[in-house]
């Protein structure tokens, strides 16, 4: 299953477009125990039959599997990897197989594997969006990079067999492995270093591998900044300018690799919602979620029709003998998320969510 620790360089995509996936699965093997906590067969047996877990709706589901892939040219169709550890092919089965197929994973946003394969809440930045404050997001992106957080960033729109002039493919998902700034003479360069799915395929611009620059950076600054010549490993640098301008949307898993995760399913069969407690025991910073059915668990031709239903989440503190109501929270995308600083007692939650039985599943 596994030569040896997960590595991003381990993945290469194959015939199926599914970037998306991979890049977040690349995100999260950078730090290896990210992947190994998924699999619940560690590895190859003699029955060759696979577990792996993944959320879905909330809830951690196993995923059986038998060691079965599509092949073409003597080599696994879609995800394969680079050396001979099968880790990478057995994810992506158990991706299809939670969805009923291949063709159901193709296209998609990262924020589906970064938060299904972690349970993390996820934060998005769209760097087009009215509002958004450039330096305000790098301060975060610096600290998010030190705090060792899973992020993909999306180029922007296109055909993913178009490339922008300096070499960006359009309409494309990259891991972003992280923020950092270079002392180079005198100046502190900020950039970004970015990860092909393709294993191939660079931005070509200022601080790339091409860049004769690095000629001259001290070689013990580029050791602690992680700059690896190799010319096309899919593996790059690029400055946070150019990286604004080129790049949409950025995905980030505000993973915690210590916290606990708890949830409670609940099927919202009429307009009443929900009450459930939660008895809090030390104070912390907690964040609850809804997680709706994805938009992909649907037949073909539904899946264009399909709306996520609003979720409406208020939030009380049980003091007294009385309710102290906290700010809630609502919104009408695949998962809902909101983080509270919260002090030890009883809370009572409750949860509406828009409800259409014509979708229900």
């Amino acid at each position: 299953m596994f030569v040896d620790k997960p590595n991003p360089r381990d993945i290469k995509q194959g015939y199926l477009g599914d970037c998306y996936f991979l890049a977040g699965i690349a995100a999260l093997a950078e730090r290896p125990d990210r992947i190994f906590s998924l699999f619940l067969t560690m590895d190859i047996n003699e029955v060759k039959y696979y577990s792996v877990k993944i959320l879905y709706k909330g809830k951690w589901m196993t995923i059986d599997m038998d060691e079965y892939v599509p092949y073409l040219h003597n080599s696994p169709a879609f995800t394969k990897s680079v050396d001979k550890e099968v880790w990478v092919v057995i994810l992506e089965k158990a991706w299809a197989k939670l969805y009923t197929s291949y063709k159901r994973i193709e296209a998609g946003y990262p924020e589906e594997p970064l938060h299904d394969l972690t349970g993390a809440p996820i934060k998005q930045i769209y760097t087009r969006k009215g509002g958004a404050d450039k330096e305000e997001e790098w301060r975060y992106l610096l600290k998010a990079s030190q705090l060792e957080y899973s992020m993909v960033c999306s180029s922007n729109p296109g055909s993913d067999s178009d490339s922008s002039q300096s070499g960006v493919v359009q309409g494309h998902a990259y891991t972003l492995l992280k923020v950092d700034i270079l002392n180079f003479q005198g100046q502190q360069i900020r950039l970004v270093q970015l990860r092909n799915p393709w294993g191939k395929g660079e931005f070509k611009g200022a601080w790339s591998d091409y860049d004769q620059n690095w000629n001259y950076v001290d070689p013990q600054e580029k050791q602690r900044i992680g700059f690896h010549p190799d010319k096309d490993d899919g593996i790059f640098f690029i400055p946070f300018d150019n990286f604004w301008d080129e790049f949409r949307a950025i995905t980030i898993a505000e993973i915690d690799d210590n916290a606990s995760y708890v949830y409670k399913s609940h099927k919202d069969s009429n307009r009443q919602g929900c009450y459930f407690t939660v008895d809090i025991k030390a104070e912390g910073l907690y964040s609850l979620q809804i997680d709706k059915t994805p938009e992909r668990s649907f037949e073909d031709k539904r899946q264009s029709a399909y709306q996520y239903p609003r979720a409406t989440v208020d939030l009380g503190y049980w003091q007294n003998g009385s309710v102290q109501k906290l700010q809630g929270f609502s919104s009408n995308k695949r998962t809902t998320f909101q983080k509270y600083r919260m002090k030890p007692g009883l809370y009572i939650v409750k949860v509406l969510v828009d409800y259409n039985p014509s979708w229900e599943k």
